[in-house]
Order: structure tokens, then C-alpha cells, then sequence
């Protein structure tokens, strides 16, 4: 879907637009807020922004699905100023309108992956799978030797071929460098878990979303509590987008809710008791961070908890 109005505004943005897909929802927006002191541009205040559920600005602003969302601007003008719409950690999002009457914004209506009910990170399956893989180089000789040599080291095949048919598929949103990290002895533990995490996120962007628009912003509002409780406030939240989520079970929502935290506890972004964990930065080695800079895009520094300070010498 292409809009020449949406190509003009491209050119202001440091981004290009995302591929579109979804759905148009109608937006009545408020009545412009004050400008404060020291700036030419007039923006929500952050407590507006922290409103998830307040739509006139949620679905621009909040586009907490960040990147997963393409903004499809359609405009009448009823007032010069213009008004930049921020992001949660004051970031200007990818678009620029003026204050208008009507506000028509596409979000991103993909469907959340919702299988991930098991396991976390996967982190010694993923990394002996992907010592296989560089090994050999296909994915069905993979398999065969996985299962036959029970290299996975579980009780049943069936086992073994659950956790394989996993750590498979999220190998479809890696990057070749990513998976010959994984593959290497002589990554540390740390990068391991963090390429795990990047790749998860990719995969599994309900765990994504969760990374880049609450721990993100908590971590940068200076709140560090974490508990599971967190995630099923932003799964319910989430419904109104994926319904699909609503769909689910009881018992299934608690578990993909344990499963969230446990992959942020074994990427160490969530550290301490599991009635006492708090949120932090993970660390990096200048290795990794110099790949993921020069390979990996904004979602990746996103779900990776990345300041916009550490994220800025990545896109000059």
C-alpha cells in the first residue's frame, strides 16, 4: 500500500516505513496540548503517553508496537502547529502530522505467535543445534543426527523432536551471524543468551513488544520490580489488537505469562527470587554490541534494552 502523502512525510523521517500490514482505526485526536517551556513544538505531556489505554494519542504514540507498525496518515489541516508525536522514552516516532480533525492509523495486526509453552531460551538445545547446523549445513541431516544420537539429551524422541521442531523454527528469524555465534565455544555465555533473547524476540513478537514498551520504559523510568503480574496486564492490553489472545485459555495465558519471565530471567534481565525479581540492563561485550550495531536494526536494540544514546552512533 503506498500513500504520496505518506512518501512526503518519509523524507523527514531517519527511518524508511515498514511494509504495511493491517488494519485502519479511526482516531479523534484532543485538543493540541501546551507547548512547554524551552521548546518550539508543541507534545503530550508523559503522563498522557503513560495512558495506554488513552487512543487519542496511544495509537501513534503507544505504536509501542514501535516497530511493528507502519503509521498510514491521512490529514486535514485545521491549525499551523505542528504537533510531533513522541514515543515513550522521547523518542520521535517515524511520522509527523498536523493536528487534525481525523487521524487514520494503521496498526500492525500480524498475529502473535502464541506457542511458546514450554521451555525459555533453550539456550544449551539452541546452541547444540547450532553446532550441528554449521557442522553440516542441512537442516533435515540436523534433525536425523539429533535424534538419533540424542544430542539433546532428553528422556523420549518425542521429546527431543519438540524441543528440535522449536529451536528450528526460530532459527527462521536469525541471522546467519547470529547462529555461527551460537555455535561458537568461545562466545561467552552472556552473548549467547542475549543473541537467544534477539532471535526469540523477532520470533515470538509478543515477547518482543513486551521487551521494547514496558521493561524498556520501565528501565528507563527508573522502576525496576518485575513479576508475572506485568505480563498479563500487557496480554490483556494487547487483546483489543490480537484477539486471538482473549481465545486462549486461562492456563494457557498463566503459562505463556511464566514462560515471558522466565526467558528474561535466563537472559538476565530479570534477576533475583522468583517473588523478588528486578529489572536491569544485561551486559554486552563490545563484540557483540559492534554486530548487532552493525547488523541488527532499531527492534533489535530495542528488545536488546538499548538507551538512545547507545542505539545513536547505529544510525548516523
Amino acid at each position: 500500500m503506498s500513500c504520496p502523502r505518506c512518501a512526503s512525510l518519509q523524507s523527514l523521517s531517519d527511518k524508511p516505513y515498514l511494509p504495511f500490514r493491517g488494519s485502519v482505526t479511526a482516531v479523534t485526536p484532543q485538543p493540541a496540548p501546551p507547548r512547554l517551556a524551552g521548546r518550539n513544538h508543541a507534545f503530550p505531556p508523559r503522563k498522557v503517553l503513560k495512558n495506554r489505554r488513552n487512543m487519542a494519542w496511544h495509537v501513534s504514540c503507544c505504536t509501542k508496537q514501535y516497530m511493528a507498525v507502519y503509521l498510514h496518515v491521512e490529514f486535514e489541516i485545521h491549525t499551523t502547529a505542528l504537533l510531533f508525536i513522541r514515543g515513550f522514552c522521547g523518542k520521535i516516532l517515524h511520522a509527523i502530522c498536523y493536528y487534525t480533525a481525523s487521524v487514520f492509523v494503521t496498526v500492525d495486526t500480524t498475529t502473535y505467535r502464541l506457542s511458546f509453552t514450554f521451555g525459555g531460551l533453550l539456550i544449551p538445545e539452541t546452541r547444540t543445534i547450532a553446532q550441528q547446523y554449521q557442522e553440516i549445513g542441512d537442516w533435515d541431516l540436523v534433525r536425523v543426527r539429533v535424534l538419533s544420537e540424542n544430542l539433546l539429551q532428553k528422556t523420549r524422541q518425542s521429546s527431543s523432536y519438540r524441543y528440535f521442531r522449536e529451536v528450528r523454527c526460530r532459527f527462521d528469524a536469525a541471522q546467519s551471524w547470529e547462529i555461527e555465534l551460537l555455535a561458537d565455544n568461545a562466545a561467552s555465555d552472556t552473548d549467547h543468551a542475549l543473541v537467544s533473547l534477539a532471535i526469540v524476540s523477532r520470533y515470538y513478537r509478543l515477547i518482543g513488544d513486551f521487551l521494547t514498551t514496558v521493561v524498556r520504559e520501565r528501565l528507563v523510568e527508573g522502576l525496576d520490580r518485575m513479576d508475572v503480574a506485568l505480563v498479563k496486564t500487557f496480554m490483556a492490553e494487547q487483546e483489543t489488537i490480537h484477539p486471538a489472545i482473549g481465545d486462549l485459555a486461562l492456563s494457557t495465558r498463566e503459562k505463556l505469562a511464566s514462560v515471558v519471565v522466565r526467558v528474561l530471567t535466563e537472559a538476565r534481565v530479570a534477576v533475583g527470587t522468583r517473588n523478588a525479581l528486578r529489572l536491569e540492563r544485561p551486559s554486552m561485550t563490545p563484540r557483540l554490541r559492534e554486530l548487532y550495531c552493525a547488523y541488527g536494526n532499531e527492534a533489535d536494540h530495542h528488545h536488546l534494552l538499548w538507551t538512545d544514546k547507545e542505539m545513536h552512533p547505529c544510525i548516523q
